[in-house]
Formats: C-alpha cells, structure tokens, sequence
C-alpha cells in the first residue's frame, strides 16, 4: 500500500479537488458564522455559484482549446503528444477559406444542413473515382484531397 499519487494528472480531477475544498471548508465554517442573514447568504451563494463557475469554465476551456488540457506527460512518447497537438490544430480549421472544400461543403450542406441526394452523390463519386476515402468529412478537410476536390467541382458544375 506504498502507493501515492505524485501529482494531479488530469484538469477534471484539479477542478473536482477545488470544487470539493471550497465546499468542505465551507460547511466546516457555517457553524461559526453569527445569526445575521447577510453573512449565512453570502456563504450559501459561494458554496452554491463557485462549483458551478469551476465547471463553466472547465468546458469553456475544452470547448475553445482542448490542446491546453493535455501535456506532454499525458502521453507515451513525445511524437504522441506531437501528433495530438497536431490533429487539434487540424480540426480547428476545418475548410479552407476559399478553396474547392467550401464550395463542395455547400453543395454537400446548403445552409448548414445535408441535402441528403447531394451527400449521395458526393459518396456515389468517391466510390467511382477511387478516391482514398468514403468520408465526406476527410475528403473536404484532409489536404492531401486538394486535386481531387478541384475534379468534384467540376463534375459537379460547381
């Protein structure tokens, strides 16, 4: 039974340990307070509001860059940690501005929503012109499609 934890590994457990301090600390000094209102409702709206900021800007955080919850000592080797950093920073940019990729999104979600005989069309293309993926989503972000997006738009009219 010698084992100890070293250090706090993961975000959630950092935000879960404070969460859980400001809350002990809290019902260990409401015994304390005096018999005015004020004091007992300041406390009771820190204990109830200060978990829930916490977890706000937990998922704030992960929501505008996931890359800033992982170091490199969450990783088997340091290429990992690389390759990780490296695919968050691709999903970010989604399409290209200005490229055949916006133009073939369009097409494949006018509006925002898929046209479902368009995305059929889309897939039927894939198929036909042997391109190495079936995912319409790779095809539009993955550069390595770049030529083969320029041959869908001008199948497509586009």
């Amino acid at each position: 039974m010698a084992s100890s934890v070293s250090h706090v590994g993961n975000p959630l457990t950092l935000i879960a340990v404070f969460a859980s301090l400001s809350e002990a600390v809290s019902t260990a000094a409401l015994p304390f307070l005096g018999d005015a209102p004020d004091e007992r409702g300041i406390l009771i709206w820190f204990v109830v509001l200060f978990p829930s900021a916490l977890v706000l800007l937990f998922f704030a955080t992960l929501w505008l860059s996931p890359q800033k919850l992982y170091g490199p000592g969450d990783f088997k080797s340091d290429e990992g940690y690389l390759a990780a950093q490296q695919t968050l920073k691709t999903t970010e940019t989604y399409v290209p501005a200005g490229d055949a990729a916006e133009k073939l999104r369009g097409f494949w979600k006018p509006g925002g929503t898929v046209d479902e005989t368009n995305a059929r069309s889309l897939e039927e293309w894939l198929a036909e012109n042997h391109v190495g993926t079936s995912s319409i989503t790779a095809f539009l972000a993955s550069e390595e499609f770049r030529a083969e997006r320029d041959r869908a738009i001008a199948h497509f009219g586009l």
